[in-house]
């Protein structure tokens, strides 16, 4: 499109020309003497002057408004990318939580660090578009959680604003019983 657009403004700069040189040609071929004095010199001077700037800025629109759109289009990748690896990070941290056997983490936390990082994983991969993704990591929870967990209300609190981040619950299969199921936990004091 952006060839267009300069074809475009290039023609018509071209035929601006055309019809600058024509009048002047009909000027210049007029019957009576010409005579220069100053101030037809100025304003032909203004008039070109006045036909640059216009033209400059005719270009330096059209660039401006190419550049806005790499930007615009650099953004989009960027914060794709961007939500991609925060998935990506959060999975991992999930499955090391998960298998960490460190007897002197508290069981209850390595659960929870388990589930808080399995839910941004939902949130993460809902934010994408992702809902497969989301099904399946809903899946591994339920599979993987034990029937009883104990956390602390901050815990809790933590895992329940994530949840309601989360776009798309509705496409997300069992999302409501996730819900249920850690507005269920048992807190701890």
């Amino acid at each position: 499109m952006d060839r267009v657009k300069y074809r475009w403004v290039l023609w018509m700069s071209v035929a601006a020309f055309f019809a600058s040189v024509t009048s002047i040609v009909l000027v210049m071929c007029r019957i009576e003497p010409i005579t220069a004095d100053w101030m037809s010199v100025l304003v032909g001077v203004l008039s070109l002057l006045v036909m640059l700037l216009i033209g400059w800025q005719i270009f330096t629109l059209l660039d401006f408004n190419r550049l806005k759109t790499n930007i615009e289009t650099a953004k989009k990748t960027m914060e794709l990318e961007a939500q991609r690896t925060m998935l990506t990070t959060a999975g991992a941290l999930a499955d090391f939580y998960y298998g960490i056997g460190n007897p002197t983490v508290p069981i209850s936390q390595v659960q929870f660090n388990y589930l808080n990082y399995r839910i941004v994983s939902i949130l993460h991969a809902s934010n994408l578009g992702y809902i497969d993704l989301c099904n399946s990591v809903t899946k591994a929870i339920f599979e993987t959680m034990p029937d009883t967990l104990y956390i602390s209300e901050r815990d809790k609190q933590t895992l329940i604003t994530a949840l309601m981040e989360v776009k798309h619950k509705s496409e997300i299969k069992n999302f409501q019983r996730l819900m249920k199921m850690i507005l269920d936990i048992n807190t701890k004091q």
